[in-house]
């Protein structure tokens, strides 16, 4: 699977360069997605992001893609990486990368952060962009899954501890 994964992240590496550049101003206010590929369909993958780029930029916000890249410079990381390889239930590429999107927007100074399959309907950048909702403590907005959610960096950094500690703690495979 790894060999597999190589070869499709190196057949993809210009165009998605071109997809994760991000380009805007840093006067808008941000709104974070993950990518990373952890599995096939990455052409169709990146057709997505780029719809999701395009819309929330054209919803008034600066549309940034995080990376695994990103997510390492969590102070986190190794901790994350060693769980997931000693764990006695194996977690999947993907699953991995659900838990370090988290890192990668923490390390990153928190905020929003969207699921590239979420676009705005509704959305207003200079109000909630500007001042998180509820003074920055964590929400999420949708009942159980993390598909649009906000905080402060301290929020995001307090979430990934509490992540960890269920990671570790937990003998069955979780979910981010």
């Amino acid at each position: 699977m790894f060999f597999l994964l190589t070869l499709i992240y190196e057949k993809i590496t210009p165009d998605m360069n071109r997809v994760l550049k991000n380009e805007d101003s840093d006067e808008l206010p941000r709104m974070h997605t993950f990518f990373e590929p952890a599995y096939n369909q990455v052409e169709k993958l990146l057709e997505d992001l780029e719809v999701w780029k395009k819309s929330w930029r054209e919803a008034g916000w600066n549309a940034i893609v995080l990376t695994l890249e990103d997510a390492k410079r969590h102070h986190s990381f190794e901790k994350f990486r060693d769980a997931f390889d000693n764990a006695d239930y194996k977690t999947n590429e993907y699953n991995r990368m659900c838990f370090y999107r988290w890192l990668a927007v923490a390390a990153s100074g928190g905020g929003w952060m969207s699921d590239y399959d979420n676009l705005p309907l509704h959305s207003q950048p200079l109000k909630d962009g500007v001042d998180l909702p509820k003074d920055g403590r964590f929400p999420c907005y949708e009942r159980h899954v993390p598909c649009l959610v906000s905080g402060s960096k301290e929020e995001w950094d307090r979430m990934v501890e509490e992540l960890f500690f269920k990671l570790s703690t937990t003998y069955n495979p979780i979910l981010d």
